[in-house]
């Protein structure tokens, strides 16, 4: 899987990451990966958990779940917890929020033209 890393207050990434979590105050370099469908796996899960913000690069607004096109998952998810698919566009990025192990990381989903235009500028 191709990735790129940035520090926290790189050009590219800061504006996301303060708009989706203004609370996150990490020293982790943050990942931005190039994918062309992202899996939303919001909920507690063995003492993990995923947060996704959709970000929409052109205007810097955080969008909702049902302007991105996402695929709910119904079978093999009986309580209805957030889970299913969201296939990216080359204007939004998803800023996920993952807790491992009781640590915090920030990582960044880019569509892979975005992608490719990110690693010739950056």
């Amino acid at each position: 899987m191709k990735h790129m890393e940035f520090k926290k207050s790189d050009y590219p990434v800061a504006n996301m990451v303060r708009a989706c979590y203004p609370e996150w105050k990490g020293r982790r370099r943050i990942k931005v990966y190039s994918k062309e469908k992202y899996r939303v796996n919001d909920y507690w899960d063995g003492g993990s958990r995923d947060y996704c913000e959709f970000y929409h690069i052109p205007t810097g607004r955080i969008l909702s779940m049902d302007s991105v096109n996402y695929e709910h998952q119904e079978r093999g998810n009986p309580y209805n917890q957030r889970m299913g698919y969201v296939h990216l566009t080359p204007d939004i990025a998803v800023v996920e929020s993952s807790f491992f192990r009781g640590k915090q990381r920030v990582n960044i989903h880019l569509h892979p033209d975005t992608w490719n235009e990110w690693s010739e500028k950056f």
